[in-house]
Formats: structure tokens, C-alpha cells, sequence
């Protein structure tokens, strides 16, 4: 209220739907301020796209009457240097992700089981980086928080002939997951979902849910078991596997993929970033022998840890001890035994 009697002009800016500018018009129109509301409902901020410097910016100046040049050709000059001498890089997952494991295992069952003719039903999370990290990608399709199982099942039900794999995480499935997952058992969708639990949040800050044991205040309460609620949606077909476990895993889910009805594998192993912080362990990383290394690039291409880099001019993967977190999970899928712990 206060700020309202300081000013003649508000300028809102926020995300996505304009919430506090329209209460703030509310506020004014109620207790008879004279103070102008601008944002996205007057069109002085764009409803649409990031809110970036130049954006806020530009809607400043519009705001007070002065001219703004978002980019001047000094700046312009300076975005297209600093964009020639900026190596090219895709989005990932951090080193020692165990999704990045879980989407390994998914790539090498589906070309198992189905020849490679899968197709990925994705979801909000980390895992969504599937569609960036890969090539091709890992995900197809994505729509909104928890619709890749729905979607999945529409999939399966429209008869097409790819194994239909739902991916989705362990918040996202408790927060929005089980409908879909009963409506799946109850039409009988052969699909075959894929919970990534790593045991947090980890997409938003690691924030705690019902399947962690932990409230939001850190006191201890009772853990929901993932697998405990899918079999009580009525699915016969339920597997856990740890992700580091490559082998065994990619035959839990060639087994999974090949079940005549829904199916879910419950990926579990623990975000990376929350079991460097809490187990504080002197990581050991691992090394590439370039004597035995082949060139082969199935460390770079199929499991995109972001710790393993190709040295082109000699043909060979390397990995960046500063990165690694010594899961040891490049050892495993390296067809010619060239990657072991120490440096």
C-alpha cells in the first residue's frame, strides 16, 4: 500500500501468467489509488518468451518515455565474437547422473528387444534432457508434468507397431503419475514406464517428496515404496534395477519390453550431486588407456557423460578427473576394456 501512494507508475514484471500484476490492479482499484498498474495485461511486458535483460529493459524505457536500442552495434559486435570463440555445446546431465545410465540401458534393450524401433513418451524433469543429450534422441515426445504415460498409452492403443516406453520421474510419478498409471492397468496398454528415481527433486533444487522419507522441514516420516503403489494400481510386471548395473539392467528391460500389458522398472539409484554432498567420500575418477582405446566414441555418443571428452587428433576418449565422480559406469559399457579407475 505504501508503494502505491510512493509512485505514479508501477511496472510488473513476472513469469508466465500475470498473477501479482492483476492483484496489484485489485489492490489500487479497492482502496482508490491514482498509481498506474503496468505489465503484461496493458502490453508494456511481452506475455511471451524469457524476460531477459534487453526485454526488461526495452519495456523500461517504453515504461518512462525514453528510447531504448536493445542492441547497438558495439554490443552486437561483441555477442558475435563472443559467439565465434565460444565452443558449441549441448545441454547435459552432470557427471555420474544415473539417468544418463537408465537412458543407456533404455538404447541398448530397445535395439535388444525391439530392433531399435522405440518410441520415448517424455516428461518434466532432468531426464527431459534426453531430448538434448543424444542423438538421436533418447526422447520424442513431450508435453507437460506427468502426461507421458497418458500420452504413452494413447500411443499404444493407436496401434503403432514401436515399443512405447514412458519415462518419468519419481516426484513427478507420486505428484501426477498414478491416474494414468491405473487408467493404463485398466485398458491393458502394453507400454512399458520407466520411473527415473533418484531419490529427490533434483530438477527444481532437491527438494523432498513423499517417496524420500523426509518432510519439507527435514523431519523424518514415512517413505512411500514407488513399487508398493504400482502393484497396488494392479501391474503384474514390476522390476527394480540400479542403473550402474548395466548389464543386468538391460535385461530387466528387454524382459519389460517384451511383456504382453503395462509394465514398469523403477530405475533407482541416487541423484549424483546429492551423494557427493552426503556421503563425502574422496572420489577416485577414472582414466582412459589410450593404447587400448579404439576410437569407437560409444562412451561419447551412447552414454554422454559430460566428463568424457574425444581428443580428435588422436582419436581417443579422455576423461576430466576434475568432472569425474568415479561412478564407473564408462567401464562397464567400454566395449574394449580401455576405461579404469585411477589416473
Amino acid at each position: 500500500m505504501r508503494l502505491l501512494d510512493m509512485v505514479k507508475t508501477l511496472l510488473v514484471f513476472e513469469e508466465v501468467e500475470p498473477i501479482v500484476e492483476e492483484q496489484i490492479k485489485v489492490i489500487a482499484f479497492d482502496s482508490g489509488k491514482r498509481c498506474t498498474v503496468k505489465g503484461k495485461l496493458t502490453g508494456d511486458v511481452q506475455r511471451e518468451g524469457d524476460l531477459n535483460v534487453d526485454v526488461v529493459a526495452a519495456s523500461i524505457a517504453k515504461a518512462v518515455g525514453i528510447k531504448y536500442e536493445p542492441l547497438t552495434p558495439e554490443r552486437r559486435a561483441i555477442i558475435e565474437e563472443a559467439s565465434r570463440v565460444t565452443p558449441t555445446r549441448k545441454l547435459t546431465m552432470c557427471p555420474g547422473c544415473p539417468h544418463l545410465a537408465t537412458f543407456f540401458v533404455l538404447h541398448q534393450a530397445g535395439r535388444k528387444a525391439a530392433k531399435g524401433r522405440v518410441i520415448y513418451s517424455g516428461d518434466i524433469g532432468c531426464y527431459a534432457l534426453g531430448f538434448r543429450v543424444f542423438d538421436p534422441p533418447r526422447q520424442n515426445l513431450e508435453l507437460c508434468m506427468g502426461a507421458s504415460i497418458g500420452v504413452g498409452c494413447g500411443l499404444a492403443h493407436a496401434g503403432v507397431e514401436d515399443v512405447v516406453v514412458a519415462t518419468i520421474g519419481d516426484s513427478t510419478f507420486i505428484h501426477a503419475g498414478i491416474p494414468a498409471l491405473i487408467n493404463a492397468v485398466y485398458n491393458n496398454a502394453r507400454i512399458v514406464i520407466v520411473v527415473f528415481d533418484d531419490e529427490t527433486t533434483a530438477m527444481t533444487g532437491h527438494q523432498p517428496h513423499a517417496g524420500v522419507g523426509l518432510t519439507a522441514t527435514g523431519r523424518p516420516t514415512r517413505k512411500i515404496r514407488i513399487e508398493d503403489i504400482v502393484r497396488a494400481c494392479g501391474v503384474e510386471h514390476v522390476r527394480v534395477i540400479d542403473p550402474y548395473d548395466v548389464k543386468g539392467s538391460i535385461d530387466v528391460v528387454v524382459e519389460a519390453m517384451t511383456f504382453p500389458g503395462p509394465s514398469v522398472v523403477i530405475s533407482r539409484r541416487q541423484c549424483s550431486l546429492q551423494w557427493l554432498r552426503e556421503s563425502k567420500v574422496k572420489v577416485e575418477p577414472y582414466s582412459v588407456d589410450p593404447e587400448m582405446c579404439k576410437g569407437c566414441k560409444l562412451c561419447v555418443n551412447e552414454f554422454g557423460c559430460p566428463a568424457i571428452v574425444f581428443k580428435r587428433e588422436e582419436n581417443v576418449a579422455a576423461i576430466d578427473e576434475a568432472l569425474c565422480i568415479g561412478c564407473g559406469v564408462c567401464a562397464k559399457i567400454c566395449p574394449h576394456e580401455a576405461i579404469r579407475k585411477g589416473v
